[in-house]
């Protein structure tokens, strides 16, 4: 394990398949649930005017469900897609990291994320750290696993955030 360094042209192409695995799932849940959100106000807003109800129903419903939804995604979407970009660019730095546990988390009574402990080297100094993780990653990596972290520098983008993101190595 070595410390963040900028990626080499072998070190992309191993994880670049695996973050445009996470984009596309990332963009398509939160999409799919404004597509709802939408559905679900134009039946709301249609049942609602056969039945003689006031015609601000509808833009109430709109201006509090739907707009907010949208900017949701549209943040989401060019986060998602800065990423993609800034690692193909090699605008990102990363480090070898060793999977130290998988699992479960709780995070309310019913409802559980997938983690996974991490080591890897920062500034010369071995940092373990807990990553929650998508079910994809959780099923192919165990404890022992290699993979990447990355991180990526938010003072040139409001977007992204200087948190890190773990993917597997292969």
């Amino acid at each position: 394990m070595n410390g963040l360094h900028v990626p080499e042209k072998e070190e992309i192409n191993v994880i670049l398949p695996w973050l445009q695995k996470e984009r596309k799932s990332n963009i398509l849940f939160p999409l799919m649930c404004v597509i709802a959100v939408f559905a679900g106000t134009v039946v709301f807003s249609v049942f609602g005017i056969l039945n003689n109800a006031p015609v601000l129903m509808p833009v109430l419903l709109i201006g509090i469900l739907l707009i907010p939804s949208i900017i949701i995604v549209v943040k989401n979407t060019l986060t998602e897609n800065e990423k993609v970009k800034r690692l193909k660019d090699g605008d990102a730095l990363i480090t070898s990291a060793r999977v130290l546990d998988t699992g479960l988390k709780r995070m309310a009574r019913y409802s559980y994320v997938h983690c996974a402990d991490v080591e890897y080297i920062d500034e010369g100094h071995k940092v373990t750290q807990e990553f929650v993780i998508s079910k994809r990653i959780s099923k192919r990596i165990k404890a022992g696993d290699t993979g990447y972290v990355i991180k990526y520098s938010a003072e040139n983008n409001k977007w992204l955030d200087n948190k890190l993101v773990f993917l597997p190595g292969d």
